[in-house]
């Protein structure tokens, strides 16, 4: 066979093919892009898992109420000792310190 038919029918059969339409070009990383970011999404919402998990497992604090104390009978005798201790006319002698105060 002869060269120049073989490019004449090569020449031939690509002038006789329909344009081909405007493709993209195939990006290969974003398959690895994918690949890469299934695995930290899954990561992400294990360790988001595991921080609500850990924080809903801590003790709760309860509030502690302690019982209102009874008087005892010392405190009873205390108490009324206090009541029975006469301290005076205090406000009269308040009167007489603030009207010393006044005149410095």
């Amino acid at each position: 066979m002869d060269t120049n038919t073989n490019s004449d029918l090569v020449s031939t059969n690509l002038s006789s093919m329909p344009p081909m339409p405007n493709m993209q070009p195939i990006n290969h990383r974003s398959s690895a892009n994918k690949k890469v970011s299934a695995p930290l999404i899954i990561l992400a919402v294990a360790v988001l898992g595991f921080i609500i998990w850990w924080v809903s497992r801590a003790p709760q604090t309860e509030q502690v109420v302690y019982p209102t104390p009874t008087p005892t009978p010392v405190q009873d005798e205390i108490q009324t000792e206090v009541d029975q201790l006469d301290l005076g006319d205090i406000d009269q002698e308040f009167e007489e310190v603030d009207q010393e105060l006044n005149t410095l």
